[in-house]
């Protein structure tokens, strides 16, 4: 099972990046986001379905936000068939029952022949693996939402050996680093905002002018000596005083979910 994952982006309800790459050959996942299973939603899903070709697979992203109400139930009410190809975000590895997640895990099953658990720590992965899911979606800190404080490339070294299913990184993947990520043990790389300045990506041409613009950066202020706060800058912005990035003058966007390689 190794294949490379397209995602489409969590806050436009699109699927034509993921229709590009199953008929590229990979796996093309359409992201849900934070939506509930309404009729748009749905038509969007058959719309992947029925023009992603048999190159490929398909598949959905469904955030559970660890909440009872966002269960197998309200997904099965978008999928008109079940989809090849289901990843799991928001599911509580460390704090929540094993019981619930298990229960809710197996209503999932009914969804899905493949279940992709997302991950962000050694000890997040073998939560996710022990709950008997087929794969993890690893997230290194320069990807967007819930991440950990390793990068994509340390939680790989952590990996190593130590993990009988497969994954797949997503965070700070390049053109030079998604095949050292399969040299080191990944079954794959997860691409999102790369895709952001493809012609199929659902952004005007100036949303994807000011993309191109954007260089990522990490925050290493003395005022947050704990945390690094990953955010962009415009090229050639100079930062506000004082500050380790991402003030008024460098017009930074912190808690972008975008990533390095996107301003290439």
């Amino acid at each position: 099972m190794k294949f490379n994952i397209a995602l489409t982006p969590e806050h436009r309800l699109d699927a034509g990046i993921a229709i590009a790459g199953c008929r590229a050959g990979e796996c093309g996942v359409l992201d849900l986001g934070l939506r509930d299973a309404a009729a748009g939603v749905a038509s969007e899903i058959r719309r992947l379905a029925s023009l992603a070709g048999k190159r490929g697979e398909w598949g959905v992203r469904w955030d559970t936000q660890s909440l009872e109400s966002r269960n197998a139930d309200a997904l099965a009410e978008a999928l008109h068939s079940p989809a090849p190809v289901l990843v799991l975000a928001g599911l509580d590895l460390r704090g929540g029952s094993t019981a619930r997640i298990t229960r809710s895990l197996a209503g999932f099953r009914k969804l899905s022949g493949r279940i992709l658990i997302e991950a962000y720590c050694l000890e997040t992965a073998r939560a996710a693996a022990a709950l008997g899911c087929d794969g993890l979606l690893m997230k290194g800190h320069e990807a967007g939402g819930r991440v950990g404080p390793r990068s994509s490339f340390i939680l790989l070294q952590e990996l190593r050996g130590k993990i009988d299913i497969p994954y797949w990184i997503q965070g700070g993947v390049g053109l030079r680093s998604a095949p050292a990520a399969i040299l080191a043990g990944a079954a794959g790389v997860v691409l999102r905002e790369q895709l952001w300045l493809t012609e199929e990506s659902p952004f005007a041409a100036r949303e994807k002018e000011l993309f191109a613009r954007l260089r990522w950066e990490r925050d290493l202020s003395p005022r947050r000596p704990k945390r690094a706060l990953p955010f962009f800058r415009a090229v050639g912005a100079t930062p506000a005083s004082g500050a380790g990035g991402g003030g008024a003058g460098g017009r930074g966007l912190r808690g972008s979910a975008a990533q390095p390689s996107l301003a290439g």
